[in-house]
């Protein structure tokens, strides 16, 4: 268990993604309709192992929709065009060579790569996360005809905030191939004068 460590990237990218839906997907469990005081009642009930259970099944969700997030991300980020993705491949892997020598040549700048990196993928989990819970709250409404002022607002804060991390995903997309490009600028200045 020494070895064991999680790391930012674990923590933006699966489990803060993934804790929404293994929420929801526990109150629609519950025998009671989804409501906030039950929810908070629920929570308030949790010793650590359930904790730990609930931070494990959170990060085994997170991490298990981050390739749908993901091919669902390069196909929405292209209807920004190419003003934003300024003409860079979507996959940052694609440039790999590149962020190598980053990481080789300005440590500091691939530190914040790659919380860049974490940032967006957590943004575009989260995207996923929060479009299957205003989806499964819709559902769930329906089918069980309890169309509650709580449910409605929970759907469409849903709704609001799955297009704010969309954006703001593509936004740290851009900042990452920003920084990429200005970086490797920079090194090949600096080899260039040495």
């Amino acid at each position: 268990m020494d070895s064991f460590k999680l790391s930012i990237f674990d923590i933006f990218g699966a489990i803060i993604p993934g804790l929404p839906l293994v929420i929801l997907l526990a109150t629609f469990i519950q025998a009671e309709p989804f409501s906030i005081s039950a929810l908070s009642g629920q929570l308030q009930h949790l010793n650590v192992y359930s904790a730990l259970l609930l931070i494990l099944i959170s990060y085994l969700i997170g991490f298990s929709q981050q390739y749908l997030s993901y091919e669902i991300f390069k196909v929405l980020i292209q209807l920004w065009g190419k003003k934003r993705t300024k003409g860079h491949p979507i996959s940052f892997g694609k440039r790999g060579k590149e962020i190598s020598l980053i990481r080789e040549k300005a440590i500091e700048n691939s530190k914040v790569l790659n919380v860049f990196f974490a940032l967006r993928t957590m943004c575009y989990n989260a995207f996923l996360s929060l479009f299957l819970i205003s989806v499964l709250l819709f559902l769930y409404q329906s089918i069980f005809f309890t169309h509650t002022k709580e449910t409605l607002f929970i759907g469409f804060l849903s709704f609001i905030l799955y297009i704010l991390f969309l954006r703001r995903a593509v936004s740290y997309h851009e900042w990452g191939q920003e920084l990429i490009t200005n970086s490797i600028k920079t090194i090949k200045k600096l080899k260039k004068n040495n």
